[in-house]
Protein backbone atom coordinates (compact mmCIF):
# COMPACT_ATOMS: atom_id res chain seq x y z
CA UNK A 1 0.00 0.00 0.00
CA UNK A 2 2.61 2.22 1.04
CA UNK A 3 4.40 1.54 -2.74
CA UNK A 4 1.11 2.25 -4.53
CA UNK A 5 0.65 5.43 -2.30
CA UNK A 6 4.22 7.04 -3.06
CA UNK A 7 3.46 6.00 -6.87
CA UNK A 8 0.43 7.82 -6.82
CA UNK A 9 2.32 11.03 -5.31
CA UNK A 10 5.28 11.18 -8.09
CA UNK A 11 3.30 9.79 -10.97
CA UNK A 12 2.88 13.31 -12.60
CA UNK A 13 6.55 13.48 -12.68
CA UNK A 14 7.36 10.31 -13.55
CA UNK A 15 4.91 9.56 -16.77
CA UNK A 16 7.16 11.34 -19.03
CA UNK A 17 10.05 9.52 -18.24
CA UNK A 18 10.29 5.50 -19.30
CA UNK A 19 8.55 4.04 -21.85
CA UNK A 20 7.33 8.02 -22.63
CA UNK A 21 11.02 8.38 -24.23
CA UNK A 22 13.67 6.64 -26.69
CA UNK A 23 17.00 8.02 -26.35
CA UNK A 24 19.28 9.51 -28.92
CA UNK A 25 23.13 8.18 -28.43
CA UNK A 26 24.16 5.41 -26.25
CA UNK A 27 23.11 6.12 -22.61
CA UNK A 28 22.96 4.76 -19.20
CA UNK A 29 22.02 1.47 -19.70
CA UNK A 30 21.30 1.42 -23.49
CA UNK A 31 21.85 0.92 -26.79
CA UNK A 32 19.89 2.64 -28.75
CA UNK A 33 19.75 5.24 -30.83
CA UNK A 34 16.79 6.43 -32.38
CA UNK A 35 15.78 10.28 -30.97
CA UNK A 36 14.24 10.19 -27.60
CA UNK A 37 10.10 11.76 -27.84
CA UNK A 38 8.08 12.29 -24.89
CA UNK A 39 4.35 11.27 -25.22
CA UNK A 40 1.18 12.04 -23.24
CA UNK A 41 0.66 8.94 -20.93
CA UNK A 42 -2.97 8.01 -22.26
CA UNK A 43 -1.19 7.30 -26.05
CA UNK A 44 0.70 4.38 -24.47
CA UNK A 45 -0.63 0.82 -24.73
CA UNK A 46 -1.98 -1.40 -21.75
CA UNK A 47 1.43 -3.33 -22.26
CA UNK A 48 3.84 -0.14 -22.23
CA UNK A 49 1.64 1.22 -19.41
CA UNK A 50 2.28 -1.77 -17.25
CA UNK A 51 6.06 -2.60 -18.47
CA UNK A 52 6.58 1.49 -16.63
CA UNK A 53 4.74 0.47 -13.64
CA UNK A 54 6.73 -2.63 -13.17
CA UNK A 55 9.92 -0.41 -13.62
CA UNK A 56 8.58 1.68 -10.81
CA UNK A 57 7.55 -1.00 -8.38
CA UNK A 58 11.13 -2.22 -8.92
CA UNK A 59 12.69 0.50 -8.38
CA UNK A 60 10.88 1.26 -5.20
CA UNK A 61 11.59 -2.86 -3.85
CA UNK A 62 15.06 -1.40 -4.65
CA UNK A 63 15.06 1.36 -2.43
CA UNK A 64 16.23 3.99 -5.59
CA UNK A 65 12.84 5.77 -5.66
CA UNK A 66 12.80 6.58 -2.67
CA UNK A 67 16.30 7.87 -2.75
CA UNK A 68 14.66 10.42 -5.70
CA UNK A 69 11.98 11.07 -3.14
CA UNK A 70 14.76 12.22 -0.47
CA UNK A 71 16.30 14.54 -3.12
CA UNK A 72 12.97 16.14 -4.00
CA UNK A 73 12.39 16.68 -0.12
CA UNK A 74 15.45 17.57 1.40
CA UNK A 75 15.71 20.91 2.78
CA UNK A 76 18.08 22.68 0.75
CA UNK A 77 17.30 20.88 -2.76
CA UNK A 78 13.55 21.75 -2.40
CA UNK A 79 14.44 25.39 -1.82
CA UNK A 80 16.63 25.30 -4.80
CA UNK A 81 13.58 23.86 -6.91
CA UNK A 82 10.94 25.39 -6.19
CA UNK A 83 9.81 28.98 -5.84
CA UNK A 84 12.31 30.54 -7.80
CA UNK A 85 13.05 31.01 -11.81
CA UNK A 86 15.07 27.65 -11.76
CA UNK A 87 12.47 25.13 -10.77
CA UNK A 88 12.40 23.74 -15.23
CA UNK A 89 15.63 23.25 -15.06
CA UNK A 90 16.40 21.33 -11.45
CA UNK A 91 13.41 19.21 -12.52
CA UNK A 92 15.11 18.70 -15.44
CA UNK A 93 18.10 17.48 -13.80
CA UNK A 94 16.12 15.20 -11.28
CA UNK A 95 13.63 13.84 -14.02
CA UNK A 96 16.80 12.83 -16.70
CA UNK A 97 18.69 11.06 -13.51
CA UNK A 98 15.43 9.12 -12.94
CA UNK A 99 15.15 7.98 -16.03
CA UNK A 100 18.35 6.57 -16.29
CA UNK A 101 17.86 5.00 -13.39
CA UNK A 102 14.70 3.41 -14.52
CA UNK A 103 16.72 2.59 -18.52
CA UNK A 104 19.42 0.97 -16.54
CA UNK A 105 17.14 -1.66 -15.98
CA UNK A 106 17.19 -0.99 -11.89
CA UNK A 107 20.35 -3.55 -11.87
CA UNK A 108 22.90 -1.40 -10.22
CA UNK A 109 24.88 -2.57 -7.47
CA UNK A 110 23.32 -0.50 -4.23
CA UNK A 111 25.84 1.35 -2.02
CA UNK A 112 25.65 1.97 2.22
CA UNK A 113 23.54 5.27 2.78
CA UNK A 114 22.32 6.28 6.06
CA UNK A 115 19.94 8.91 4.59
CA UNK A 116 21.36 11.79 6.96
CA UNK A 117 24.40 12.78 5.09
CA UNK A 118 24.46 15.45 1.71
CA UNK A 119 26.23 14.77 -0.58
CA UNK A 120 26.61 15.82 -4.40
CA UNK A 121 25.07 13.14 -6.31
CA UNK A 122 27.78 14.50 -9.25
CA UNK A 123 31.06 13.98 -7.48
CA UNK A 124 30.32 10.73 -4.72
CA UNK A 125 30.61 7.63 -6.82
CA UNK A 126 29.89 5.68 -3.40
CA UNK A 127 26.18 7.67 -3.45
CA UNK A 128 23.79 5.30 -4.93
CA UNK A 129 22.56 8.07 -7.18
CA UNK A 130 26.34 9.29 -8.55
CA UNK A 131 25.67 6.78 -11.59
CA UNK A 132 22.59 8.34 -13.20
CA UNK A 133 23.90 11.34 -12.65
CA UNK A 134 27.31 11.25 -13.26
CA UNK A 135 27.26 12.58 -17.19
CA UNK A 136 24.77 14.84 -16.70
CA UNK A 137 25.81 18.99 -17.17
CA UNK A 138 26.65 20.47 -13.89
CA UNK A 139 25.42 23.73 -15.12
CA UNK A 140 21.60 25.00 -14.92
CA UNK A 141 22.20 27.05 -18.01
CA UNK A 142 22.81 23.69 -19.77
CA UNK A 143 19.67 22.89 -19.31
CA UNK A 144 18.09 26.12 -21.18
CA UNK A 145 16.86 24.00 -24.21
CA UNK A 146 15.96 20.28 -24.04
CA UNK A 147 16.24 19.51 -27.38
CA UNK A 148 20.37 20.45 -27.21
CA UNK A 149 21.60 18.07 -24.35
CA UNK A 150 23.72 16.12 -26.27
CA UNK A 151 22.58 12.38 -25.72
CA UNK A 152 20.21 13.44 -23.45
CA UNK A 153 18.38 16.01 -25.95
CA UNK A 154 14.55 15.24 -26.35
CA UNK A 155 11.46 16.39 -27.84
CA UNK A 156 7.87 16.16 -27.39
CA UNK A 157 4.93 14.61 -29.18
CA UNK A 158 2.18 16.66 -29.27
CA UNK A 159 -1.57 16.47 -30.35
CA UNK A 160 -5.05 18.19 -29.53
CA UNK A 161 -4.44 21.76 -27.66
CA UNK A 162 -1.36 21.83 -27.05
CA UNK A 163 -0.48 21.04 -30.80
CA UNK A 164 -2.67 23.87 -31.54
CA UNK A 165 -0.88 26.76 -29.15
CA UNK A 166 2.93 25.04 -30.89
CA UNK A 167 1.54 25.74 -34.19
CA UNK A 168 -0.49 28.71 -34.37
CA UNK A 169 0.41 31.13 -31.20
CA UNK A 170 4.35 31.79 -32.26
CA UNK A 171 3.32 35.66 -31.62
CA UNK A 172 1.22 35.62 -28.51
CA UNK A 173 3.51 37.20 -26.37
CA UNK A 174 4.74 40.64 -26.17
CA UNK A 175 7.52 39.48 -25.02
CA UNK A 176 10.69 39.28 -27.93
CA UNK A 177 13.06 37.95 -26.06
CA UNK A 178 11.27 34.90 -24.61
CA UNK A 179 10.15 34.23 -28.54
CA UNK A 180 13.67 34.24 -30.16
CA UNK A 181 14.44 30.04 -29.86
CA UNK A 182 11.13 29.65 -30.98
CA UNK A 183 11.37 32.13 -33.78
CA UNK A 184 14.78 30.48 -34.78
CA UNK A 185 13.36 27.30 -34.81
CA UNK A 186 10.30 28.33 -37.00
CA UNK A 187 12.44 29.72 -39.70
CA UNK A 188 14.62 26.49 -39.51
CA UNK A 189 11.55 24.37 -40.06
CA UNK A 190 10.38 26.24 -43.03
CA UNK A 191 13.55 26.38 -44.91
CA UNK A 192 13.41 22.51 -44.50
CA UNK A 193 16.61 22.05 -42.05
CA UNK A 194 19.02 19.37 -41.10
CA UNK A 195 16.72 17.00 -40.16
CA UNK A 196 18.96 15.09 -38.09
CA UNK A 197 17.69 17.99 -35.55
CA UNK A 198 15.09 17.27 -32.83
CA UNK A 199 11.62 19.37 -32.90
CA UNK A 200 8.35 18.25 -31.55
CA UNK A 201 6.36 15.50 -33.80
CA UNK A 202 2.41 16.91 -34.24
CA UNK A 203 0.28 14.31 -34.04
CA UNK A 204 -3.45 13.64 -34.94
CA UNK A 205 -5.37 14.77 -31.80
CA UNK A 206 -7.92 11.90 -30.86
CA UNK A 207 -11.38 11.60 -31.14
CA UNK A 208 -11.63 13.22 -27.46
CA UNK A 209 -9.10 15.71 -28.53
CA UNK A 210 -11.95 17.17 -30.88
CA UNK A 211 -14.49 16.60 -27.90
CA UNK A 212 -12.98 18.52 -25.76
CA UNK A 213 -11.93 21.73 -27.85
CA UNK A 214 -15.55 21.72 -29.18
CA UNK A 215 -16.90 21.62 -25.34
CA UNK A 216 -14.81 24.48 -24.61
CA UNK A 217 -15.93 26.52 -27.66
CA UNK A 218 -19.74 25.90 -26.98
CA UNK A 219 -19.21 27.33 -23.01
CA UNK A 220 -17.06 29.98 -24.20
CA UNK A 221 -19.45 31.20 -27.13
CA UNK A 222 -22.21 30.30 -24.42
CA UNK A 223 -20.70 32.39 -21.42
CA UNK A 224 -20.25 35.67 -23.90
CA UNK A 225 -23.95 35.51 -25.25
CA UNK A 226 -25.20 36.45 -22.38
CA UNK A 227 -22.44 39.01 -21.42
CA UNK A 228 -19.38 38.02 -19.66
CA UNK A 229 -16.14 39.55 -21.11
CA UNK A 230 -13.69 37.41 -22.20
CA UNK A 231 -11.48 37.10 -18.64
CA UNK A 232 -14.68 36.36 -16.65
CA UNK A 233 -15.69 33.81 -19.74
CA UNK A 234 -12.85 31.75 -19.10
CA UNK A 235 -13.21 32.13 -15.67
CA UNK A 236 -16.82 30.62 -16.17
CA UNK A 237 -15.29 27.95 -18.28
CA UNK A 238 -12.99 27.21 -15.26
CA UNK A 239 -15.55 26.47 -13.14
CA UNK A 240 -17.33 24.28 -15.25
CA UNK A 241 -14.50 22.02 -15.33
CA UNK A 242 -13.57 21.90 -12.25
CA UNK A 243 -17.54 20.96 -11.41
CA UNK A 244 -17.51 18.26 -14.29
CA UNK A 245 -14.25 16.57 -12.24
CA UNK A 246 -16.46 16.38 -9.14
CA UNK A 247 -19.73 15.20 -10.55
CA UNK A 248 -18.35 12.87 -13.45
CA UNK A 249 -14.46 11.72 -13.24
CA UNK A 250 -14.42 10.67 -9.48
CA UNK A 251 -14.24 13.96 -7.46
CA UNK A 252 -12.39 16.46 -6.52
CA UNK A 253 -9.86 15.78 -3.35
CA UNK A 254 -7.67 18.28 -1.38
CA UNK A 255 -3.69 17.20 -0.53
CA UNK A 256 -3.73 14.49 2.45
CA UNK A 257 -1.47 15.21 5.44
CA UNK A 258 1.07 13.25 4.55
CA UNK A 259 1.45 15.20 1.11
CA UNK A 260 1.70 18.33 3.12
CA UNK A 261 3.90 17.19 5.45
CA UNK A 262 6.14 15.42 3.12
CA UNK A 263 6.28 18.56 0.67
CA UNK A 264 5.77 21.49 3.30
CA UNK A 265 2.41 22.53 1.47
CA UNK A 266 0.08 25.04 2.29
CA UNK A 267 -3.36 26.14 0.71
CA UNK A 268 -5.35 24.10 -1.48
CA UNK A 269 -5.85 22.46 -5.91
CA UNK A 270 -7.21 25.42 -7.60
CA UNK A 271 -10.57 23.11 -8.50
CA UNK A 272 -10.63 22.00 -4.49
CA UNK A 273 -10.73 26.09 -4.02
CA UNK A 274 -13.20 26.67 -6.75
CA UNK A 275 -15.95 24.32 -5.45
CA UNK A 276 -15.65 25.61 -1.86
CA UNK A 277 -16.39 29.12 -3.62
CA UNK A 278 -19.48 27.58 -5.61
CA UNK A 279 -20.67 25.25 -2.67
CA UNK A 280 -20.42 28.70 -0.49
CA UNK A 281 -22.34 30.50 -3.13
CA UNK A 282 -19.43 32.98 -3.21
CA UNK A 283 -19.37 32.03 -6.61
CA UNK A 284 -22.06 30.69 -9.31
CA UNK A 285 -21.66 29.28 -12.80
CA UNK A 286 -23.73 31.51 -14.90
CA UNK A 287 -23.46 30.02 -18.37
CA UNK A 288 -26.74 28.54 -19.21
CA UNK A 289 -27.72 25.27 -19.85
CA UNK A 290 -24.08 24.19 -19.08
CA UNK A 291 -24.71 20.72 -18.09
CA UNK A 292 -26.32 20.40 -21.33
CA UNK A 293 -23.78 21.73 -23.13
CA UNK A 294 -20.76 19.20 -20.89
CA UNK A 295 -23.45 16.30 -21.58
CA UNK A 296 -23.72 16.89 -25.43
CA UNK A 297 -19.63 16.61 -25.80
CA UNK A 298 -18.99 14.66 -22.64
CA UNK A 299 -22.04 11.95 -21.38
CA UNK A 300 -22.38 11.82 -17.65
CA UNK A 301 -24.97 10.46 -15.87
CA UNK A 302 -25.13 13.13 -13.21
CA UNK A 303 -26.11 15.65 -16.23
CA UNK A 304 -28.52 13.01 -17.71
CA UNK A 305 -32.59 14.86 -17.80
CA UNK A 306 -34.18 13.06 -15.17
CA UNK A 307 -37.97 11.97 -15.79
CA UNK A 308 -40.27 13.94 -13.39
CA UNK A 309 -42.04 11.96 -11.37
CA UNK A 310 -46.10 11.78 -12.26
CA UNK A 311 -48.36 11.64 -9.65
CA UNK A 312 -51.18 9.84 -9.10
CA UNK A 313 -53.81 12.59 -10.15
CA UNK A 314 -52.15 13.51 -13.05
CA UNK A 315 -51.92 10.10 -14.31
CA UNK A 316 -55.89 10.34 -13.67
CA UNK A 317 -56.19 13.22 -15.25
CA UNK A 318 -54.26 11.74 -18.52
CA UNK A 319 -56.32 8.60 -18.92
CA UNK A 320 -59.32 11.39 -18.29
CA UNK A 321 -58.15 12.85 -21.51
CA UNK A 322 -57.87 9.85 -23.37
CA UNK A 323 -61.62 8.10 -22.42
CA UNK A 324 -62.70 11.39 -23.50
CA UNK A 325 -61.11 11.43 -26.42
CA UNK A 326 -62.70 8.43 -27.14
CA UNK A 327 -65.91 9.06 -27.11
CA UNK A 328 -66.74 8.09 -23.06
CA UNK A 329 -68.77 10.09 -20.77
CA UNK A 330 -66.65 11.31 -17.53
CA UNK A 331 -69.51 9.24 -15.68
CA UNK A 332 -68.45 6.00 -17.78
CA UNK A 333 -65.24 6.42 -17.46
CA UNK A 334 -64.75 7.45 -13.34
CA UNK A 335 -67.34 4.17 -12.82
CA UNK A 336 -64.95 1.74 -14.84
CA UNK A 337 -62.03 3.62 -13.22
CA UNK A 338 -62.73 3.51 -9.39
CA UNK A 339 -65.78 1.53 -8.54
Amino acid sequence: MARFKLKLVFLSWLVAVFLVSTCNGQQVGTNCTDPRVRRSWDTYTATEKSLYLEAVGIAMDKGLHQKFVQVHTEYMSEKEAHGNCMFIYWHRILLLGYENMLRNNITIRGFAYDGKTVVNVWQDPKNILYPFFKDLPYKYADYVDAKDLGNYSYTYAMSGGLATFYQKCWTSTEVSATTTLLADERQHRVRGGDTGDLYPIIEPGTTYDEKVKRWNIALYEAARIVGYEEEAAKDQMEMVMCQYQEDCLGGVVDYTDLFRANFGVEGHPRCYTLLQYLDSGDRVIGIPQWKAITNRFLPCSAYKKKDTPVSDFAKAVSELKKGLGGGKSPDNYVSATYF
